[in-house]
């Protein structure tokens, strides 16, 4: 929390603190933060939280003087009813909770409630941070990580509401925080454990278009993509050298609307080639028939994308080069179209720029839905991944086939698949997915000529 807020213009951005109990934290924050507009809020009375916190009217008078403005018996999940019109360049909820004994299907439905009243009241470029107990968020940055269903699911409660993860820290309370006292526990002036809280920053973003605006639910254009620029790329600089005519070998679908999932096989009369350079991190090269990618740090690390065979075929992985380049395994990355390889393509000492996207959403929330059908004969597996990846909109992170049924009488043969959808920079709602699985299913016995279970 400390890098969001420690460099900021002085009043060129507010604040607002919700759910702060005694005020300890915004007193806290404000001698941490002493730039910032804070406005700060609390759920209970005055008169109540007198009885209840010794503190508070010592603290009440620090923020008054302070300027900071404080507000009592504000509801977290209905800011508009005292906040109309008014945005904030930062919302803050840390320890958000429900009362009493824990109940893990309220504080969910607290948390989108709280989403969908705080993202009315946020500036476009604006964040809202989310402080929650250890394991309580149920992404992979918990220490240990809480199975999904056994968690408050807050990626998933954020997506609701047009939001999406952009960053996880420590809650560095006795570090940064030495005046705020983790008090409400079950809803009493007692202490809490915060030791491996984490905050979490949720920013805006635009949801995926419903199935019903599609102009083709099965044809997504994949031209310009990374896939392919490498794959240009790749023909160029194995062209260069003997003049040779380097061509893709045609291949069953698209490469980015199976997210470079196969090798590609590049046909040449001679595989020699010149070493290419990506930025000043990698080099790619053949050496004993093989093609490597070679990484330039201090610590060199040798990895092998393909081989070149005697007949001149190069069998190069598009996916293993790309993960490489830009630190990222999920290859539907590589369909994005807001990234490129750079703009020239040389071989030899000259560099090809490598550009990194800023905009994805980190442990975005993943949904599981399962479709069974009769096949015909000619059915193959890859028919039905490459339909359920180009009517997805790059949504479906993973089709599996998890199980197989012949029928003992007609020995018809039954595929059930199980699709995971994830957005890897939008906000993908429950809804939204689920949509999406309906309109694939509703098409599949039309596109594939399958009879559905």
């Amino acid at each position: 929390m400390d890098k969001e807020f420690l460099n900021m213009v002085p009043g060129s951005h507010s604040v607002l603190i919700v759910g702060d109990g005694d005020f300890s934290f915004s007193v806290a924050f404000t001698k941490r933060y002493s730039n910032l507009n804070v406005t700060s809020t609390t759920l209970e009375s005055e008169a109540i939280m007198i009885s209840k916190y010794p503190d508070l009217l010592r603290n009440l008078e620090y923020l008054k003087h302070k300027g900071v403005e404080v507000k009592t018996s504000v509801d977290a999940t209905s800011l508009q009813d005292i906040f109309n019109g008014i945005s904030f360049s930062y919302i803050i909820f840390n320890f958000p909770h429900v009362g009493g004994k824990s109940n893990i299907k309220k504080n969910r439905q607290l948390l989108d409630l709280f989403f969908k009243s705080a993202v009315g009241h946020l500036t476009d470029m604006g964040a809202i941070l989310v402080t929650l107990c250890q394991g309580q968020g149920g992404t992979s940055a918990d220490e240990p990580q809480r199975e999904w269903c056994n968690s408050w699911q807050v990626t998933s409660k954020a997506a609701n509401s047009g939001l999406i993860l952009k960053s996880v820290n420590k809650f560095e309370a006795a570090e940064i925080f030495q005046d705020y006292l983790s008090t409400g526990f079950r809803s009493q002036n007692k202490m809490f454990r915060t030791q491996g809280s984490l905050v979490h920053k949720f920013m805006k973003s635009d949801f995926p278009p419903l199935p019903n605006t599609f102009s083709d639910p099965v044809c997504w254009p994949s031209e310009g993509c990374l896939a392919e620029q490498l794959v240009s790329i790749l023909c160029q600089c194995w062209s260069a050298r003997h003049n040779t005519n380097v061509s893709q070998q045609s291949t069953n679908d698209s490469l980015s609307s199976r997210y470079c999932s196969n090798n590609v096989t590049l046909v040449s009369d001679s595989y020699e080639l010149e070493d290419i350079y990506f930025s000043e991190s990698f080099k790619l090269s053949i050496s004993d028939s093989c093609i490597s990618l070679e990484s330039l740090s201090s610590t060199s690390q040798l990895l092998v994308v393909g081989k070149a065979a005697s007949s001149g075929d190069l069998s190069v992985s598009v996916a293993l080069i790309l993960q490489c380049l830009f630190e990222e395994k999920d290859t539907r990355y590589f369909a994005r179209k807001d990234l490129n390889l750079g703009n020239l393509v040389m071989v030899g000492e000259n560099k090809v720029d490598v550009v990194k996207g800023t905009q994805l959403s980190i442990y975005p929330p993943s949904y599981f839905f399962d479709v069974s059908f009769w096949v015909k004969e000619n059915f193959y597996t890859e028919m039905f991944t490459s339909y359920v990846y180009k009517c997805s909109n790059h949504l479906v992170r993973d089709v599996t086939l998890i199980d197989t049924y012949t029928h003992p009488q007609t020995h018809s043969v039954s595929h059930c698949y199980r699709l995971t959808y994830q957005s890897l920079d939008r906000a993908l709602p429950y809804s939204y997915a689920y949509q999406y699985y309906q309109w694939m299913r509703t098409h599949l016995p039309t596109v594939l000529g399958v009879i559905l279970r």
